[in-house]
Parts: structure tokens; C-alpha cells; sequence
């Protein structure tokens, strides 16, 4: 038992944060079998001793969404974030840098036929209320632009597409170094992306080097490894067709 733990109690909000974290940590590792159970916990006990709109329990929630939708659960994790979302508008207010990070995330996960939806058109325009809130630089301005790209090309709107991440990835590699975990997830849209402008040989060298990267930052097993590693196999496989 830790030693903030025994002296504190278990149910102590300093005491469920730094689980949450740890929960998080898990999730940083690839270990989303060990994530979410612990986020789960967590997110339970905050709900009961603070409330659903707790900044804590949302904290929790966005982690644990994360997950599920990592482990395919992609139903479960869409609900979640939308009443992650609501709750972070209700207690932090629309423009807080929390409260956008979720939405962005929504960005991410919704298809096309949602994104397409009336009532969700404004996230499309989420990277330029992040600007406005929080400034250019700001990394979840950063992420939106990232996931925003992502909804292009979910949409096909290619070119679109391959402006937006491209600015992102470099970005990305200039503040924290092409390592960086996003770096390298921002390479590897881009790396789609130039498939689907059928500039193949592009694609196959970003998403040889992202493979690389994750292999030696990550390690071989590392689920964000494995995926890519099938991403780079369709691009191979979409250049030896298209030749």
C-alpha cells in the first residue's frame, strides 16, 4: 500500500487522482487490460464520494474512454466521451482547455455519417475555437488540428486533409522531437493520407520510418508498434496493386 494511501485512507481525492494517473500511465504503456479495470475503479469511487460532474471523475473518464476505444469497444467509449463532454461544459465551462481536449477526441472517433450529422458540424470548425480560446500553439489546439485532419480524411477530403496534418506533424516534431508519441501518429495519418493521393512510394518510406521509431521508443509489443506495422503492410500492399 502506498504510503500516501495509508496515510490519507483509500478514498481520499489526492489518494483516487494518483490511481487515475496510474490508470493513465498503463494506458501510455499499451497495458489497456491492467488500464481499465483501474480507471473503471477509480472513476466509480470518484462518481460516489464526489459526483458524476466531478473534475476528477471527468479526468477519470476521458482515461478510461481512451481505452475502451483502444480495445475496440468503440460504442462504449463514444457514449462515455459524450457525457465526459457534458460534464466538462457543466463544470468547467465550454471554452476550458479540458472541455475542448474531450471534444477534440470526439473528432476523432465519430464516422463519417455522424460527422456529416447537422448538429455536429461545429466540431469541424474545433481546431479555430481552440485558436481563439487558447492560441495557435497550445497543444490542444494541436490536437485538434490533428484530429480534425483525421475527420477529413475520414470524410475524404483529402487534400484538406494533407495540408492540416501536415502542419501538425511538423509541429509536433519541432516542440517535442519526432519520438514524441503524437509526432509519430501525426506521421502515420500523413502517411495514409499520401496513399489515398496515390503518392505511394511517399507513404510506404513515412510509414517504414514511423515503424522504426515506435519499434525502438516503444518496443516491439507496444500495441501503438503493432499498428502500425499493419498500417505499413496495406500501404505495401496498396503500392504492389497500384504498380
Amino acid at each position: 500500500m502506498a504510503l500516501s494511501e495509508q496515510t490519507l485512507g483509500p478514498e481520499h481525492r489526492l489518494v483516487l487522482a494518483a490511481r487515475s494517473r496510474a490508470g493513465r500511465a498503463l494506458f501510455r504503456l499499451g497495458k489497456y487490460a491492467e488500464a481499465e479495470p483501474l480507471l473503471r475503479q477509480v472513476r466509480s469511487e470518484q462518481e460516489r464520494l464526489f459526483g458524476a460532474h466531478d473534475p476528477d471523475t471527468l479526468d477519470s473518464g476521458h482515461g478510461l474512454q481512451l481505452v475502451l476505444g483502444n480495445r475496440g469497444r468503440k460504442e462504449e467509449a463514444l457514449s462515455l466521451l459524450q457525457a465526459t463532454i457534458a460534464g466538462r461544459q457543466s463544470a468547467l465551462g465550454p471554452a476550458h482547455p479540458l472541455t475542448l481536449r474531450s471534444q477534440a477526441s470526439l473528432l476523432a472517433m465519430l464516422p463519417a455519417a455522424e460527422l456529416e450529422r447537422e448538429g455536429n458540424a461545429a466540431l469541424l470548425s474545433l481546431p479555430a475555437e481552440c485558436e481563439r480560446h487558447l492560441g495557435p500553439d497550445h497543444t490542444v489546439t494541436l490536437g485538434a488540428r490533428h484530429n480534425h485532419a483525421w475527420a477529413l480524411y475520414v470524410l475524404g477530403h483529402f487534400e484538406e486533409a494533407d495540408e492540416e496534418i501536415r502542419l501538425a506533424a511538423e509541429t509536433y516534431e519541432r516542440r517535442f522531437g519526432p519520438d514524441y508519441p503524437i509526432a509519430l501518429s501525426a506521421q502515420q495519418l500523413y502517411a495514409r493520407i499520401q496513399d489515398k493521393l496515390g503518392r505511394f512510394e511517399a507513404a510506404v518510406s513515412l510509414m517504414n520510418d514511423v515503424v522504426e521509431r515506435r519499434t525502438n521508443s516503444l518496443g516491439a509489443d507496444h500495441p501503438f508498434t503493432a499498428a502500425s506495422r499493419k498500417v505499413l503492410a496495406e500501404l505495401k500492399e496498396n503500392r504492389r496493386t497500384a504498380l
